[in-house]
């Protein structure tokens, strides 16, 4: 991977929405848990940027009180509400488990957007409070 994938919160979204198009051949279940982890990171580094914004040092708390902070943070509380969901299905869809099957391909693309959309409202109200 190159260093453009880490330049923002955003592009590691991006990244992993690149991981559901066709490719090299790897098997199809750890391709799409990857596609989840790599998206899942990107959220993650969208709301960690975000808190260090309000001096809230994220690497002290678990994730679930980092997206209770940002519930309080934005005006809008549903989008933190979503980004939580969104989050927590991309978390359950890196976890493997032998009996289980890996993500639909249709549910991760859905998920990856919302991460996306996420990332990029994050990214926007941090600019307007700056």
């Amino acid at each position: 991977m190159t260093n453009a994938i880490a330049d923002s919160p955003s592009s590691l979204v991006l990244a992993a929405m690149n991981l559901l198009e066709p490719g090299p051949e790897l098997y199809l279940g750890t391709r799409l848990r990857a596609t989840a982890l790599v998206g899942r990171q990107g959220l993650e580094a969208a709301l960690g940027q975000f808190l260090r914004t309000h001096r809230i040092q994220p690497e002290a708390m678990e994730f679930t009180a980092q997206f209770l902070c940002l519930e309080h943070l934005l005006s809008n509380r549903n989008d933190a509400r979503k980004a939580y969901g969104t989050w927590t299905r991309l978390s359950r869809a890196c976890h493997f488990h032998g009996y289980e099957l890996p993500p639909p391909v249709h549910s991760l693309r859905l998920w990856l957007q919302e991460a996306l959309a996420t990332t990029e409202l994050l990214a926007e109200v941090r600019a307007n409070q700056s």
